[in-house]
């Protein structure tokens, strides 16, 4: 990935905040302002198809190996019932591994390179509907963008046979986020929605367990992302899912 790709998700980066692998929550008092900031790794592999039918599909395990470039957390703003979150996430990589292929009634060996830049932004407006000791919920709602640049390669011998999909896309949502309060500090923090808009459809979940330390909160969570793009797309459907971990600071 060049220099210049690189500063424009920088620039889309800082003018957002930040990816929370849990959604974030901060106690606010009356009308004054609470802030929270978050960092966190999310083990997220890429799946997805573009639309000639070639797959994507990137695990865990290639992410780590080939991981060139990530930024992930969170930066949220809480007043009385409502709430400003921005979330992102970049993930920079590429793979190269070997392919075995039929040919003829038997195989042929290959190798099949991928190159994946994506950015996911969420920009959301939040309000508080419920606050209680057994827990919290809130409404939000908001968009999402995803930028995808995509490179596909397969060679064999000396025949080599490629394909590239890139494009950007803009989406509203909807959803609820909340926690589930469990004895002493633990808590269940929760998180899902659904939207559309240049995509067919957006979904989303996140579910898992934190604690509540005296300086923030440490969550370990699961995260799925996922897009169903319209015709006009160069890829068909594309997601992010992985287990992740957060740390989280109130100021």
């Amino acid at each position: 990935m060049n220099k210049n790709t690189h500063l424009k998700y920088l620039a889309l980066l800082l003018f957002a905040g930040s990816v929370a692998v849990a959604p974030a929550y901060g106690q606010s008092s009356g009308n004054s302002w609470q802030y929270s900031a978050g960092i966190n790794l999310w083990g997220a592999g890429v799946k997805g198809t573009t639309r000639n039918g070639t797959k994507i599909d990137v695990g865990l395990s290639d992410l780590l190996d080939n991981l060139d470039f990530t930024f992930m957390g969170m930066l949220e703003a809480r007043k009385a019932r409502w709430s400003l979150l921005g979330d992102v996430v970049y993930l920079g990589l590429s793979a190269d591994q070997g392919a075995t292929l039929p040919a003829g009634g038997g195989q042929v060996r290959g190798r099949f390179d991928v190159d994946v830049d994506g950015l996911v932004l969420n920009l959301l407006s939040g309000y508080n509907l419920s606050d209680t000791d057994d827990g919290r919920v809130d409404v939000y709602f908001g968009a999402r963008y995803l930028d995808m640049d995509t490179n596909l390669a397969l060679t064999i011998g000396d025949a080599s046979r490629g394909t590239a999909a890139t494009g950007d896309i803009w989406d509203g949502v909807v959803g609820l986020r909340g926690r589930v309060n469990l004895k002493e500090r633990w808590y269940l923090p929760y998180s899902v929605d659904i939207g559309a808009g240049q995509s067919d459809l957006t979904w989303q979940a996140i579910g898992g367990v934190a604690y509540k330390y005296n300086w923030g909160d440490l969550s370990f969570a699961y995260r799925h992302i996922e897009w169903e793009l319209d015709a006009d797309s160069p890829i068909s459907d594309i997601n992010f899912s992985g287990p992740g971990i957060q740390a989280k600071w109130y100021f």
